[in-house]
């Protein structure tokens, strides 16, 4: 047998497998009249029957076989080139020549499953054969096998991988807990930055409130209409005046107690900023993990502790701080054992 026949039935197999049978309606030029959309279906029927039949045989078949399906083949084609070529203005009776062509598609699906279905039921034969399937579901296992054996030896590098890359995400998160937890004491710091230079103004005008009170108070019971004449007014213009001085007084105390007080907090939370910024060295360089754990909990003291208002002295948060690194040392001690 021939390649040059395998090859022609080949061509002429495809071409109708190919096929579109969606532009043999021509409803656009030909009209609702003459148009071939009834033979769409039949068409496809017949493409269809085509494409049951598996290329792969043409191997297997004599050159008679092969003469058979491809004279089979290029008579449907034949019939869609029909229908694409119609031309009812070169054509002296249209309808007669459209009928005879509608009815060739009518009968050509009984004549081609005539002419093909052997080799067809050939094909099926041949696609479903126990003993190929076989092979191949034994072929298809084996790689199956190979691919399972290559992905278990993958996934067990990822997941070492993923191990590891887990350990320093971790490693990075507890750095940076507690590390950006340093912003937000540089933004208290810097709130009460702003705070005591707002004080500090406030104290200035206050200051020269008291003093220049203190100054017209001097010359006050100098002027006719306040001189006192009186003993009762000697006392009244006395006690008004120390009240007046005693309330601003009091305003300056109070300015300057608040000045005092941001720039107390200022300090500690730049003191606290500049700890939870440096703490990681610290631990990195203690190699015990009791040492660690000594150095973590005072981070976290510096995060969570209280803190000092800088209106009254306090004891007790010192005392305390002192009191759990203490703890923490006692517990850490049976572990470095």
């Amino acid at each position: 047998m021939g390649q040059k026949e395998v090859e022609a039935t080949r061509t002429s197999l495809l071409r109708v497998q190919n096929y579109d049978p969606d532009g043999l309606a021509r409803t656009a030029d030909l009209g609702t009249a003459l148009n071939f959309s009834e033979v769409v279906p039949d068409a496809r029927r017949i493409i269809e029957l085509y494409r049951r039949l598996p290329e792969s045989i043409l191997e297997d078949l004599t050159p008679q076989h092969l003469s058979m399906i491809q004279q089979a083949a290029d008579a449907d084609f034949n019939r869609f080139k029909q229908v694409e070529g119609f031309d009812p203005e070169e054509t002296g009776n249209a309808s007669e020549q459209r009928r005879q062509i509608v009815a060739g598609f009518k009968s050509g699906y009984d004549q081609t499953f005539n002419s093909i279905w052997t080799f067809i039921a050939y094909g099926v034969a041949k696609v479903t054969d126990s003993s190929a399937l076989e092979t191949r579901a034994r072929a298809a296992f084996q790689q199956i096998s190979d691919q399972n054996s290559s992905a278990k030896a993958a996934m067990t590098q990822f997941e070492a991988d993923a191990q590891k890359i887990l350990e320093n995400i971790k490693a990075v998160a507890a750095e940076q807990g507690v590390s950006q937890q340093a912003e937000f004491f540089k933004r208290q710091a810097d709130d009460h930055g702003k705070s005591a230079v707002e004080w500090d103004k406030k104290i200035k005008w206050r200051a020269g409130y008291v003093g220049a009170f203190a100054v017209l108070s001097l010359f006050i019971h100098k002027l006719p209409w306040m001189a006192p004449t009186t003993p009762y007014e000697t006392a009244q213009l006395i006690t008004s005046k120390l009240l007046i001085f005693g309330v601003l007084s009091y305003m300056l105390i109070l300015a300057a107690k608040n000045y005092i007080s941001d720039r107390h907090n200022v300090v500690v939370n730049r003191h606290r900023q500049t700890a939870l910024q440096t703490y990681r060295v610290l631990a990195d360089a203690a190699k015990d993990q009791g040492a660690q754990d000594i150095i973590v909990a005072q981070a976290a003291a510096c995060i969570f502790a209280p803190q000092d208002t800088g209106f009254s002295r306090a004891g007790a948060e010192t005392i305390s701080g002192s009191k759990s690194v203490l703890e923490l040392l006692t517990k850490a001690q049976p572990k470095a054992e």
